[in-house]
């Protein structure tokens, strides 16, 4: 399978040919004529990629917020469960497993909305324990507020995943990005100094794009954020880490020194699934 080009790659691609036209396409020296189209172009893209940006910003980082809450809810869970009882945690962090593998399957900011079965059954599990005594009783009590705090997040994690740039806002940006990029090509001249300039202007606005949509996608790829926090629950939980070949492509390596599970995902007509999930001793 062909690997995907990542954002890097992209606005590598984009570079050289930005490079290519620079030296290749006739010059035309239009500045008089294109000065003010090029000045509102500019002016007009700023506004509006500063405005996506600063919104996408801020929803990037209430996602992070959630998502630190959710795994601190989950580890507290854990945590609480074997004070009431040790089959009853070892029962609770393999729901918790089971929630955390099968969110694996899919982005860190869709998952919420495909793991709905795997967190009820938590919810579940505590619900039909049958408590013997009043520490047992306001335990139970206590991860049943935590769950209810987490559907909450939940939700609003799911909404935030929705919350997309509008088509329409994002086909202006782009245009206007067209104009400003054909603009700084026919103004340009053979002196190096043009040359520079155009290409590192040209590929500003392109790295400006390309940061639009990855805000808005949630794909500022982190790995503490898109992994990192999950292996600390399972280490919390007991459980072997769950590397896959996803997160391999995205530059997580392998452990050299302690087993994990490796899960290969394949995609099959629009439904994402495991081959395989393989524990590798150490």
């Amino acid at each position: 399978m062909m690997k995907k080009v990542g954002t890097t790659g992209n606005v590598l691609i984009f570079v050289f040919l930005i490079i290519i036209a620079s030296v290749y396409l006739p010059y035309y020296s239009l500045l008089d004529e294109i000065r003010t189209f090029l000045t509102v172009s500019t002016f007009l893209f700023g506004i509006i990629a500063g405005f996506i940006i600063a919104s996408r910003l801020s929803r990037y980082s209430r996602y992070r917020e959630l998502l630190t809450n959710e795994t601190g809810y989950l580890i507290t869970l854990y945590q609480y469960a074997k004070l009431v009882d040790a089959k009853f945690a070892k029962k609770i962090s393999e729901r918790i497993d089971e929630y955390l593998v099968h969110g694996f399957l899919y982005e860190v900011y869709e998952y919420h909305g495909e793991t709905e079965k795997q967190f009820n059954s938590i919810f579940s599990e505590i619900r039909n324990f049958n408590a013997s005594n009043s520490s047992q009783s306001g335990i139970l009590a206590q991860m049943q507020a935590m769950l209810k705090d987490m559907l909450k997040d939940r939700e609003e994690l799911y909404l935030l995943g929705k919350d997309r740039v509008t088509f329409w806002l994002k086909t202006t940006l782009v245009l206007l990005a067209g104009l400003i990029l054909y603009s700084l090509f026919l103004i340009r001249t053979d002196t190096t100094y043009s040359f520079i300039l155009t290409i590192l202007l040209s590929t500003s606005v392109v790295i400006v794009l390309f940061l639009v949509s990855d805000l808005d996608k949630l794909k500022l790829y982190s790995l503490a954020m898109s992994y990192g926090i999950y292996f600390r629950v399972f280490d919390a939980i007991e459980k072997p880490r769950l590397y896959t070949n996803v997160s391999l492509e995205r530059g997580l390596k392998l452990p050299k020194d302690f087993s994990y599970r490796f899960g290969r995902i394949k995609r099959k007509k629009g439904k994402t699934s495991y081959e395989k999930i393989e524990l590798v001793k150490k």
